[in-house]
């Protein structure tokens, strides 16, 4: 179990830490224009969410991170100005993402649509793809399912021990995302 981030300093970072060991990891920064909070938790595993902004642009990440060793990764990202195109990963206009979840051996499941390169269609792109993958560590990434948009149900996906089971076009579907690859 972890223990809450400290209190947000003026200018900083927020870390965080597991209340049997003394290790602080830091999770975001803090300031006037960046704040960050945590999304979900398991065991000794935290996601948290950061974003800062102006009047000029913005950015907002998703990280996962092992309260344990301090290691972590990226989920998702997106910055850009204010008006104008984004860019981020992965490339979703969906953002932050349709749904994810952190799953056993400290790897995250995410559900997004994807978009073709240049659509001239602005900034409302049609989608052309949902992907299911599951991605961790070292760059670990790997497609569970990819379907027509729409085709996956955010609120089916679930967890169930190891396993992840989720909705397709009316059809249940299942995988074992820790033990992907």
């Amino acid at each position: 179990m972890f223990t809450a981030p400290h209190a947000p300093y003026a200018h900083g970072e927020a870390y965080g830490c597991l209340s049997d060991n003394p290790r602080e990891v830091a999770l975001w920064q803090t300031g006037p224009e960046e704040r960050g909070w945590v999304r979900q938790a398991r065991g000794q595993i935290v996601a948290v969410e950061w974003e800062t902004g102006n009047q000029y642009g913005f950015s907002e990440s998703i990280s996962v991170h092992n309260l344990a060793t301090g290691a972590g990764y990226n989920i998702a990202t997106a910055a850009g100005p204010i008006s104008g195109p984004q860019t981020g990963t992965p490339t979703s206009f969906s953002w932050p993402l349709e749904r994810f979840l952190l799953v056993p051996g400290g790897r995250t499941v995410r559900l997004y649509e994807t978009h073709p390169g240049d659509t001239g269609a602005g900034e409302n792109p049609v989608p052309n793809a949902e992907v299911l993958d599951v991605v961790g560590l070292h760059h670990f990434k790997r497609a569970l399912a990819t379907a027509q948009p729409g085709a996956i149900a955010p609120g089916s996906l679930s967890l169930h021990g190891d396993v992840l089971t989720w909705t397709e076009n009316g059809a249940r579907r299942s995988a074992r995302p820790a033990r992907a690859g």
